[in-house]
């Protein structure tokens, strides 16, 4: 009997399963080395899910198929991060192994739709390595503040899962990397130096501040023993008592000159301080609107969608926090400014905390 009567052979075998798959799922290319390609997708049983996987399992056959190993890769994988990939590429190889000598194409392909329902309806989340889904609220939005409510899983356009509150705190976190070769100053180089601007308005203020108050001292000293000596008896010399009033007039015009250049370092300072937060909060708005990379792939993340799918999270609760924070530093106390404004404002977060999700560097975008 030849190989094309045979059940159990390698045609026959191809042959089934192109009678169970559709071309868009399954492509045979035979030859001297017989190569099968195969969509994989989770078997979802009419299930909800929040994520989505998928792999294509490409399987080269030689001529003494079965009884030497298929040799196994993944391509196309979608929604997988590298530590799934890797376990379920090591199963499928090893299970190859294991069935040497008959007929596995099918046995590898149920398998690994196993393997990926499993991961479809798990999995970590790659930021903070805390499973996708809990028992209790595999599929419950998490409640936010005003009656909001936000998906427990983002789902991204890479199809790689991640907890809303992780994502959201990874999109505030994220640096983008300075473009290079450009002789255009940034919105972050702008936002710096008008921040060290405010610092030194506020520095050179307190140093005003500082002869001002001296002065004051010094004037106060003065006048007090001027009238010393118009009390005493008998009656000091008219030398002594001009030159004394004479240093006191000194010491009045050099206190009201103080006290004008210590208004006007007043105002430099402010104006600087607000200037720092127009542009800090300048520069926040345009981070917001760069793409976020993917934290698994890196491929980009718009930000529409970002803001679009997570409503109330982080991002914009960071918005909220920014503009309460403009709102303080605005309260400018000029009797004694310290410089110690706040030119970035202090952004929150919600869900599992800054101990969970790792920050993430200014990396290639």
């Amino acid at each position: 009997m030849d190989e094309l009567s045979d059940p159990t052979g390698k045609d026959a075998e191809l042959d089934l399963l192109q009678a169970m798959y559709n071309e868009s799922e399954l492509q045979v290319t035979r030859g001297s080395i017989t190569t099968v390609c195969c969509v994989l997708r989770p078997q979802l049983g009419g299930e909800v899910t929040q994520r989505f996987v998928e792999a294509q399992l490409r399987a080269e056959l030689l001529e003494a198929y079965p009884d030497v190993v298929p040799q196994i890769t993944l391509e196309r994988t979608r929604g997988l991060t590298d530590e799934e990939e890797g376990q379920l590429l090591r199963s499928l190889r090893e299970l190859a192994v294991s069935l040497v000598g008959e007929s596995s194409l099918l046995a590898l392909i149920e398998h690994a739709q196993e393997l990926l329902t499993s991961v479809n309806q798990g999995g970590d989340c790659p930021i903070c390595r805390e499973p996708l889904f809990t028992e209790h609220h595999a599929h419950q939005p998490t409640l936010l503040a005003g009656g909001a409510s936000l998906p427990q899983i983002f789902l991204a356009p890479c199809y790689h899962a991640f907890h809303s509150e992780c994502i959201g705190m990874w999109w505030e976190a994220y640096e983008p990397p300075v473009p290079k070769n450009t002789d255009r100053v940034g919105q972050t180089d702008k936002a710096a130096a008008a921040a060290a601007a405010a610092k030194g308005a506020a520095a050179e203020f307190e140093v005003i501040k500082q002869k001002h108050s001296s002065a004051e001292q010094l004037d106060g000293m003065l006048r007090a023993r001027l009238s010393e000596l118009l009390a005493v008896d008998p009656p000091v010399s008219r030398t002594v008592l001009i030159d004394a009033e004479e240093r006191c007039q000194r010491s009045a015009d050099e206190l009201r000159q103080l006290r004008l250049r210590v208004g006007r370092a007043s105002h430099r300072a402010e104006a600087a301080q607000e200037r720092a937060i127009a542009e800090a909060a300048a520069q926040l708005d345009a981070r917001r609107d760069l793409p976020l990379p993917c934290p698994v792939c890196r491929l980009p993340i718009a930000a529409h969608t970002l803001r679009a799918a997570l409503i109330g999270a982080a991002p914009d609760l960071a918005c909220s926090s920014a503009a309460n924070s403009v709102s303080d530093s605005r309260q400018f106390d000029k009797a004694g400014y310290g410089g110690a404004a706040c030119f970035g404002a202090e952004r929150s977060a919600t869900g599992c905390g800054g101990e969970r999700c790792g920050r993430p560097g200014g990396g290639e975008s």
